[in-house]
């Protein structure tokens, strides 16, 4: 997956627009030493995190956001538990497909965020605890365990990360390290949780996840969002 501009269209939108109008338009973040840049040089992107730009007279920073993907359980209560994080930018439902015998698509999202702003190691921990990560069932082919990791830095941390968490649990963790290969984006029913709180499967599947999230992590919650939980516990 890459960001929604080539190297030519780079240099045409900073040609035509503001930099806060374009910083706004795509995910990535950038500071300039003046406001506009027509004659910019050209931008190679060789992919997620791995934007190289080459400028002439410009004092230029660019970071982009990363993309990561989490697998293992329903991809509603998967989506309402990143969408409820601080620092996560964004959150895609559907389904995702790696390779080899994981080639099927599986329920999963993809999740982008500013890693100086949240670890990935904090994230896959997260989605350790909020989804039976060691529970082999019979519906693992529909609700994959993994981490769908899109750069080989990605691998590394993520390999690390679930096996220094592995104390965390008495039994083995199942959840693997995947390369991520495609996406089918579940366009009828993004926001699903957010958007039908008071639907049954809300509030009797998701809730009970976003109750644990919140006592687990609430330095990372955003705990407006999560409001209405506490408001049904004095019901």
């Amino acid at each position: 997956m890459k960001h929604p501009f080539s190297a030519k269209s780079l240099n045409d939108r900073l040609g035509l627009v503001t930099i806060p109008e374009w910083v706004n338009k795509y995910p990535i973040h950038c500071t300039f030493n003046i406001p506009a840049f027509p004659n910019l040089s050209k931008c190679i992107e060789n992919g997620i995190g791995q934007t190289n730009c080459i400028s002439i007279g410009l004092s230029i920073k660019i970071k982009t956001l990363e993309i990561i993907g989490f697998g293992g359980s329903c991809h509603w209560c998967t989506e309402a538990i990143f969408q409820s994080l601080n620092s996560v930018r964004k959150v895609e439902q559907g389904w995702i497909a790696s390779s080899g015998e994981h080639w099927e698509l599986s329920e999963a999202v993809l999740v982008s965020y500013e890693p100086g702003e949240i670890s990935l190691e904090i994230l896959i921990k997260v989605h350790l605890y909020t989804h039976s990560c060691t529970s082999q069932h019979s519906m693992r082919a529909k609700y994959r365990s993994a981490v769908y990791v899109t750069t080989c830095e990605q691998e590394q941390q993520a390999i690390v990360a679930i096996t220094n968490l592995q104390i965390d649990f008495p039994d083995a963790i199942i959840t693997q390290v995947l390369p991520f290969v495609s996406f089918k984006l579940n366009d009828e029913y993004l926001n699903y949780y957010y958007e039908n709180p008071e639907k049954p499967f809300c509030k009797n599947i998701v809730n009970p996840k976003l109750k644990a999230l919140l006592a687990k992590f609430s330095n990372l919650v955003d705990k407006n969002k999560l409001q209405h939980l506490n408001e049904s516990q004095n019901d």
